[in-house]
C-alpha cells in the first residue's frame, strides 16, 4: 500500500466558488456545510496516514474504515453534546437519555427495533435543517483579518 504524501499537494486547495472542492459539486450552495465536509475528509485522511504508520500490516480497507468509525463518533459527539442541546432543552435531553456517555460505551443498540421513520417526519427534519442555513456568510479576505459578508445567493 502506498500512502506517500506530497506535502506540496497536501496543502494546495482547489477552490470552486471560494469553497474547497470536496467531491460534491453542490458544496458551494451551502458554504458552511461544504467546509464541514472538507474538514472531516481531511481529518479522515490524516487519521488514515497515522494509523497506517502505526499498523503497516493493515489492509487498505481497514486503513479506510477505522478512521471512518472515528470520524462518525466525532460527528455523533458534536451532534448529541453540542448541537442537539441547542435545539431541544436540557430537560428533554435528560428525559430521553440523549446525552453521550462521559466514559465507556453504551450497550443500548437493539437490532429488533424498527429504526425507520415516516417519510413526512424525515421531510420535516430535512426542512428544519434547511431553515438553519444563514442567508449571509462571513469570510476572511486574504489578509486573514478583514471580514466581509455576502449573501449565499451571490
Amino acid at each position: 500500500m502506498n500512502l506517500k504524501r506530497n506535502t506540496h499537494v497536501d496543502y494546495e486547495v482547489k477552490f470552486l466558488h471560494h469553497i474547497p472542492n470536496n467531491g460534491d459539486r453542490r458544496n458551494h450552495e451551502v458554504p458552511n456545510l461544504g467546509l464541514n465536509h472538507w474538514l472531516f475528509v481531511r481529518e479522515h485522511n490524516q487519521l488514515s496516514t497515522k494509523l497506517h504508520q502505526l499498523n503497516p500490516c493493515w489492509s487498505n480497507e481497514k486503513v479506510f474504515q477505522e478512521p471512518r468509525r472515528i470520524i462518525i463518533a466525532q460527528v455523533q459527539h458534536i451532534m448529541y453534546n453540542h448541537f442537539l442541546p441547542l435545539v431541544v432543552d436540557y430537560d428533554t435531553m435528560r428525559q430521553f437519555n440523549l446525552f453521550s456517555k462521559t466514559n465507556g460505551f453504551g450497550h443500548v443498540y437493539d437490532d429488533s427495533v424498527d429504526a425507520s421513520c415516516l417519510n413526512s417526519f424525515g421531510i420535516a427534519a430535512w426542512r428544519y435543517g434547511h431553515s438553519q442555513i444563514m442567508a449571509e456568510q462571513s469570510e476572511l479576505k486574504n489578509d486573514y483579518r478583514t471580514v466581509f459578508e455576502h449573501r449565499v445567493e451571490e
